[in-house]
Parts: C-alpha cells; sequence; structure tokens
C-alpha cells in the first residue's frame, strides 16, 4: 500500500483544484454530487421483452471503448455484469465500498441505477449505450517512473585474480630501503568467491642496527588480513560468508571483527532494487494526454495516458525535499502543469521490505600488526530492520557473548515533506547494566539541510567493543546545518561534542565490574564557506575550535582550479594549534584509455619542507609511477607498480588492478577487435584474441561490444554487443564469437544456358540454408563444404526441380567470389559448368 501519495484531477481542460494545506490533493466535485439529468429509460421498453439481452456500443465518459457491452432490462434498469464492468475499467473494490456490495456480490449481474456514482444513457436507434462514471469507480491506470530494466542473472566463470600494489623505496641519507606489496588474491567459481588480503613486507639497510639477524639489519614479515568464503543467491538477496568478517551494526551500535560466520540479506545484489520508499503521484485525464514527470527540474519520465484516473508509481531522482511537476498535454497541445512537494529519506525501508543480518564467531584483535588475532569466548550478534509502513521503518540489534547481553530497539517515522526523525533505546545486562538512548532529526533540502543528533549512555552500560577495550560513549552529540546561499556560495556550520568512558584496570569485564574510570572527550564547532567561480576554479575557507582546549584551532583557505582538460591544481593555507602550514599541488591523471601522467607537490609545515615529483604511466598490464621526495633531511626515490594477473579460459593475462567486476572478451582467436565498454573503446584484442576489462560494476548490467568495421569482408559476428552481469568479487568470460565465411555468388542457368528466373527458391542440401536466385541467375550460398548440391524448385511439381552440385575450394585472395555458371539439370547427375570444366573452383 502506497502511503505517500499526493493526487491531483485534471478534468475537461486539465485544471487542479488544491484543498487544504497539509499537502493532499483533491479533485473538483464529483459527478454525483451534481444534479443529473434523471437515466433515460429504453424509449422502446414496451417492444422490449423483460430479461431479452441487448449487445450495446459503449463509450466511457466520451470516449468510445471500442467494446460490445452485453446488457438486459431488469425490474431496476438495465443490467450487467460485474466481469464486463471490470473490462471497462471500473473498479469492483470502489463499487463495494460505495454501497453496491450486496448487488455486486449476490450475483454476476448488477444494476447500473444501483451503483452510486454512475449515470447512463442508452439510445435504442444507435443501440448505444453511454456511461459517465465517477473517478473513485475506475480502476487507475498504473504506470512507474523507474521503468528500468532489470539486468542480467549475475554469474561467474571459474578462475583467479592476483591483485597487486609494490612499492620499493631507497632513502640516500640513512641507507636504508624498503619493499612492501599488498596483495589481493581471490579464486570464483560459479557458487561463490575466496578472498585472501594481506601486506608483506621487507625492511633493510641502515648500519644493520635494529636486531635483525638478515644482512644489513634486513628482516621481512607477512601479515594477513582478511580470508572468507562468500556465496550468494541474487534471487532471495541471501548472501553467507564463513571467514574474517565485520559484525553488522545500525546507526547507534558499533561494529567488532570476528572470524566466524555471517548470514543476512544483502540488498548490494541488486543495486536497481529501490529499498527506501518512493513516492506515487495520481491524477485524472479528461482525455488522452502526453504526461511527463519533472524532479527538481530535470525530467524523469515521459508517456501516454487514457482518459481517466492514472497513478505514477516510484517517482525517483530525488533524496531529501524536492518538488515534482507533472505536465499533461492533449492532443490539441493544451497543457497543464501541476507542481507538487517531496520527501525521500534513503536511510528507511519501503513498506513491507526487510532486512537482516546474524553473526557468530570469535572476537578479532590486532588487525594489521597480526595475521591470527583471535581470542577470547565466542560471541554472536543480530541486526534486523523492517519497513512498517512508507513512514515507519524498526530496526532491533542484540549481542550475546559470557556475561553479557545487549539488546536494543529503534525507528525512523518520517514526519511527510518536514524530514525523519530518529530515537533509540538499548539496555545492556550481565557483570554490568546499564541503558543507552539516543534521538534525533534529519532534514535535507536543495537550499537547506539541518542533521541532529544525541545520544547517552549510563556508566554500566557495556557491548561487545567494551569487552575489547574500547569503552562504549558516555555522551555524542551533533548539529549540522549546510545553507545554500545562491550565487554558488555556501555555508555549513557544525558542533560536535563526545565523551568516552576511561578504561581502568576492568576494560574486560574480568574483575571488579568497575570497567570506567573517568571520561575523556572533546567539543569542536566548526564554520565553512565555500564558493564557486567560472572556469572550474573553486574557493574554501574553514574554521574550527575546540571548545575543551582554547588552543586547539585551525583556520585554513584553499583555492582549487582545472589546469586543461585532464590536470588541476590546488593552494592551500592554513594554521593549525599554532603552526602555519602553505602547500601546492598540481596534477594531471593518466587517460583511462592509457597514457602518461605527472603530479608535483611542495608543502611547508611549521619549519619542515617537503618537495615531491612523480611520474605516471597507465598501461594495458598496469600501472607504474616513479616518485622522488625531498624533505630537507635527504631525497627518497620510491618506485610502485600495481596491477593484476588473472586466470581464465585456460590462460593467465596480466592487467591493470581489477575492481568487484571484471570480464574477459574472447573473439575466437581473431586480435585486433576493438572493444568498447558503454560505448567507449577500452582497447583491443591481443593475438589470442582475448582482452581484460578489469572495471566492471559488480551485479548491474555492463554493456560490452567489438567494433567490426575492420573486420575482413569474409568475417561473420553473430554477436556484436552483450550487457554483462559479473558477480561480486568474480569475473566472467565474455564471448564474441568471430566466424569466417565459406561463401560464394554462383551463377545459376537451366539447360539451355539461361540465367533461371528471379526469385527461385534453392536449398544448400549440406547446411540445409535456403536462399533465392537473383538477377543474372546470382545466388549467394553460404557455409559450403568441400562437395555441395544446390536443390532448386523451379515451380510445384516434381518435375520442376533441378539440382546444381560443384566442388569447393576457398581462395586465397578473395572473400567473397563468384563461381560459374553452373547448369541446374532436372537429373541427380552433378551439373557441369558452362563452358564444362570438373573442377570448378573460383
Amino acid at each position: 500500500m502506497q502511503r505517500n501519495r499526493w493526487n491531483f484531477g485534471v478534468f475537461c481542460s486539465l485544471s487542479v483544484v488544491a484543498a487544504g494545506a497539509a499537502g493532499t490533493w483533491s479533485a473538483p466535485a464529483r459527478a454525483d454530487d451534481v444534479p443529473a439529468a434523471p437515466n433515460i429509460a429504453i424509449a422502446a421498453a414496451a417492444a422490449v421483452a423483460a430479461g431479452a439481452e441487448l449487445y450495446l456500443e459503449v463509450s466511457v465518459n466520451g470516449a468510445p471503448s471500442g467494446q460490445l457491452l452485453a446488457a438486459r432490462q431488469g425490474p431496476r434498469g438495465l443490467m450487467v455484469s460485474r466481469a464486463d464492468l471490470r473490462q471497462l475499467g471500473l473498479n469492483r473494490g470502489a463499487l463495494a465500498a460505495d454501497g453496491a456490495a450486496a448487488a455486486v456480490e449476490a450475483s454476476d449481474d448488477v444494476a447500473l441505477d444501483s451503483i452510486a456514482g454512475l449515470t447512463y444513457q442508452y439510445d435504442p436507434a444507435s443501440q448505444s449505450l453511454a456511461l459517465t462514471v465517477d473517478d473513485s469507480l475506475r480502476t487507475p491506470f498504473a504506470m512507474s517512473a523507474r521503468a528500468a530494466a532489470r539486468a542480467p542473472r549475475a554469474s561467474a566463470t571459474p578462475g583467479a585474480v592476483l591483485n597487486y600494489n609494490a612499492l620499493v623505496q631507497s632513502n640516500r641519507a640513512s641507507g636504508r630501503n624498503a619493499a612492501i606489496a599488498a596483495l589481493d588474491l581471490r579464486l570464483f567459481n560459479e557458487r561463490g568467491v575466496f578472498s585472501t588480503t594481506g601486506v608483506a613486507s621487507s625492511i633493510g639497510g641502515g648500519g644493520g642496527s635494529g636486531g635483525g639477524s638478515g644482512d644489513n639489519g634486513r628482516h621481512g614479515r607477512f601479515i594477513r588480513h582478511d580470508s572468507f568464503w562468500s556465496e550468494s543467491d541474487p534471487d532471495t538477496l541471501r548472501t553467507l560468508r564463513v571467514g574474517d568478517t565485520i559484525t553488522s551494526s545500525l546507526n547507534w551500535n558499533r561494529a567488532l571483527r570476528i572470524g566466524g560466520v555471517q548470514w543476512g540479506k544483502s540488498f548490494a545484489l541488486r543495486p536497481d532494487l529501490a529499498t527506501f520508499p518512493m513516492p506515487s503521484i495520481g491524477g485524472s485525464a479528461a482525455v488522452p494526454s502526453a504526461l511527463s514527470l519533472y524532479v527538481n527540474g530535470v525530467q524523469q519520465y515521459s508517456g501516454d495516458v487514457p482518459g481517466g484516473p492514472f497513478v505514477l508509481n516510484q517517482v525517483g531522482g530525488i533524496n531529501g525535499a524536492g518538488e515534482a511537476t507533472v505536465v499533461t498535454r492533449d492532443a490539441f497541445g493544451r497543457a497543464t502543469a501541476v507542481s507538487l512537494p517531496l520527501y525521500v529519506d534513503a536511510r528507511m525501508l519501503a513498506a513491507g521490505l526487510s532486512d537482516f543480518s546474524v553473526e557468530a564467531g570469535v572476537p578479532r584483535g590486532g588487525f594489521g600488526a597480526s595475521s591470527f588475532g583471535y581470542h577470547g569466548a565466542p560471541v554472536a550478534t543480530a541486526s534486523g530492520r523492517y519497513g512498517w509502513s512508507d513512514r515507519l521503518t524498526v530496526e532491533a540489534h542484540g549481542e550475546i557473548a559470557p556475561r553479557l547481553l545487549n539488546a536494543g530497539a529503534g525507528a525512523l517515522f518520517g514526519l511527510g515533506r518536514f524530514g525523519v526523525v530518529n530515537a533509540n533505546l538499548t539496555a545492556s545486562s550481565g557483570h554490568r547494566s546499564g541503558l543507552q538512548a539516543g534521538i534525533g532529526y534529519q532534514y535535507v533540502a536543495r537550499r537547506i539541510s539541518v542533521d541532529l543528533q544525541s545520544q547517552r549512555a549510563q556508566p554500566g552500560y557495556a557491548d561487545l567493543s567494551t569487552r575489547d577495550g574500547a569503552p562504549a560513549p558516555r555522551s555524542s552529540d551533533r548539529a549540522a546545518l549546510a545553507l545554500a546561499l545562491g550565487n554558488s556560495l555556501s555555508m555549513n556550520a557544525s558542533y560536535a561534542a563526545y565523551r568516552a568512558g576511561l578504561p581502568g584496570n576492568d576494560a574486560t569485564l574480568g574483575a571488579s565490574g568497575q570497567g570506567a574510570q573517568g571520561t575523556q572527550g572533546a567539543r569542536i564547532v566548526a564554520l565553512g564557506f565555500a564558493q564557486a567561480f567560472r572556469g572550474g576554479v573553486f574557493a574554501s575557507v574553514a574554521a574550527f575550535n575546540n571548545l575543551d582546549q582554547r588552543a586547539s584551532r585551525g583556520i585554513f583557505v584553499s583555492v582549487s582550479m582545472a589546469l586543461g582538460e585532464r590536470a588541476a591544481g590546488s593552494v592551500v593555507a592554513g594554521r593549525q594549534n599554532g603552526v602555519s602550514q602553505l602547500g601546492f599541488n598540481a596534477s594531471s591523471a593518466p587517460d583511462l584509455s592509457g597514457g602518461a601522467g605527472w603530479a608535483v607537490q611542495e608543502a611547508r609545515l611549521g619549519g619542515a619542507h617537503l618537495r615531491s615529483l612523480q611520474g605516471q604511466y597507465l598501461g594495458r598490464y598496469g600501472q607504474a609511477a616513479l616518485t622522488v621526495q625531498d624533505n630537507g633531511n635527504g631525497s627518497t626515490v620510491a618506485l610502485e607498480g600495481t596491477g593484476a594477473v588473472v586466470l581464465m579460459d585456460g590462460m593467465a593475462a596480466a592487467t591493470r588492478n581489477v575492481g568487484a567486476g571484471f570480464a574477459l572478451v574472447s573473439t575466437g582467436g581473431v586480435a585486433n577487435v576493438p572493444v568498447l565498454h558503454e560505448n567507449r573503446v577500452i582497447g583491443v584484442t591481443d593475438a589470442g584474441g582475448h582482452l581484460l576489462v578489469p572495471t566492471l560494476n559488480a551485479n548491474v548490467g555492463n554493456l560490452l561490444a567489438i567494433d567490426t568495421t575492420e573486420l575482413a569482408a569474409d568475417r561473420r559476428v553473430p554477436v556484436t554487443i552483450q550487457s554483462v552481469n559479473p558477480r561480486s568479487l568474480a569475473g566472467m568470460l565474455v564471448r564474441f564469437p568471430i566466424e569466417t565465411y565459406e561463401a560464394a555468388n554462383v551463377i545459376l542457368v537451366d539447360v539451355a544456358g539461361k540465367p533461371l528466373p528471379v526469385g527461385v527458391a534453392l536449398t544448400h542440401r549440406e547446411s540445409g540454408k535456403r536462399g533465392m536466385v537473383g538477377f543474372d541467375g546470382l545466388a549467394f550460398v553460404d557455409d559450403l563444404k568441400k562437395h555441395n548440391h544446390l536443390d532448386v524448385e523451379l515451380g510445384e511439381g516434381a518435375s520442376d526441380r533441378c539440382t546444381v552440385d560443384f566442388a569447393w575450394k576457398a581462395p586465397l585472395n578473395d572473400p567473397l567470389p563468384t563461381i560459374g555458371p553452373l547448369r541446374c539439370l532436372p537429373s541427380e547427375a552433378a551439373a557441369h559448368p558452362v563452358p564444362p570444366n570438373k573442377d570448378i573452383t573460383p
């Protein structure tokens, strides 16, 4: 049931009447509210026996329906069937709601005179029936403003990928050098993905000090980050993850790293699915009209509506407050525009939609410093959200561990077009007990945005992060205001306050239960202005102050600008905590298709001085960067390389860094074929006919195509464009088979040597393909074999058929040769060319 709906009526001249100040819209007076002329009884009632069936042409509100309505004379006037009324667009539920329930449900027939809101005129001469129906009785014509086609089902081809980011750095002054590589290994198939990440490092030099036993003090190590197996079902949106994961959390609780199992719903599997409430707009048109929808001045939908009520569902293109304008235009070009206020909050769930996640495992600490920092007793968490209505989303969260139980509930309530209020309450019990409560309000519009949030916790409140040594915040407040002042000038102001409990000797709830001793925190106010100028120049100024530490303050001014098509530069000056700062940087990123880039930077921070110069190159197999830095105490040279190696389709391919989704394009061994991603050329296939497209969006459709304009004339491509949808963290093989024509133009003549008639049908016996003879007896024959037979149908009888047989050998330099003429003989004997030639090859 759509609750965020604004109705408006368009009658006669498509005018609209607004009623009330609460944002609702009502139509003009109903037809039955106006004194109506009495129904015209059947003029020839005496001549028509009671119960006689009539077949009448029907019009509804002046528009011909194109249907014949079966009716009969009853004691209360004309009787018609419910099924015929519904076929004419009348709503059975509306009929029952208007007091006709008894008549509707008692039998299949209903008297037209018993239906409130309906009048009719019967013309016995033309055997026609004109119905005048109130909009409340008609089923609205439904449309969707978000009619995006669903992407093909996500898939994955078995394979593996290794992403790497390697850095080698050397400092001449200290003699120290380091090599660091961040690695991301994935193994995937149609079932799911196994992923593991980590960092390998080797550091040495500096005279051999530091306790290292290797050469010149060198030591190396590998630290594993995350390892997990994940599988998903895009139909049910369910995801199972086994291994390292982060527990689910809502806006009012904290997450925890664990090693274990996570199961829940993932809307990321369907990015095309709108999970938040989207408003609907209803109305009525007196005549068929063209409809256009504009949201904040941007057209979102256009289509045609028939005469009568309509409803436009899933009005999108907005987050926060905005304005929808509906423009209707009839066949005479008369247009009417109606503007309605809308408010959409993406944090809420649409009515009836749910979201959940459940986790269980062992807490993990020392992430980034230890490969296996699992410790303590097992824990379990769960989070859930449900769209109770389009204006109310309820939330719940729970945590359980030895001597700890934490449970809470929250809600987001929409105030129509005036924003959203949120509130939550959580309680913990076990070794320690306490409450946590929060409340907030958010309003987002084009010219003003307000965000107010406040949360409080009792000293005894605890959650799983508290057990891990991170005390729960005793208080947290946030207030933010953003204004668009016009002429591309904007202002933002904010206040943030935070108080956290100080862990004592019992930070992990293991002894006395007095985990927090005192508090620590800060209160910070900030103010900023930003101005956009012509020519791609953007300037901003920002200042902040910590109210608890008056000396902790700062102010910054920055100016950024475009320097050509791909280059940009910026200057930043400021002062923080009594230390002056000044920085300048300029950069030009390599083009996506490949090429060189550069970056230069100079910065001063107090007495420190840093200069940096970098050159970049982006190629087919990855990106390399050479950086030289000088901080006044010596220069540092660093060489960085990023890329990936993919194993798929029985081959190994080096490529750029691979993202969440990728594809390996195969053209069946044909090299130098341009490949396009979303209509942009991204490269050509290699000698083996492969090109890896490293950055595709996972779980959505991605348009891949090949350019066939430069292919030889004897090449055939059944498919040139495909929409592909790779699974998250996986890749897929996309085949564009390029075949070679084995074809020729064959000149066919009869026994007398005259060309066969135009339009004669023929069949290539070996391939089963059919064709037709053209002018001068010329016929195109494809899929030729070493020996070929053409069965020609000269007429309908068996005696009007002839056969041509010939040998074929593909020429070296002519992709589409012309052979013949060849005689078509009425017997199964082999045809002979004119002049005779046993070896008929071009």
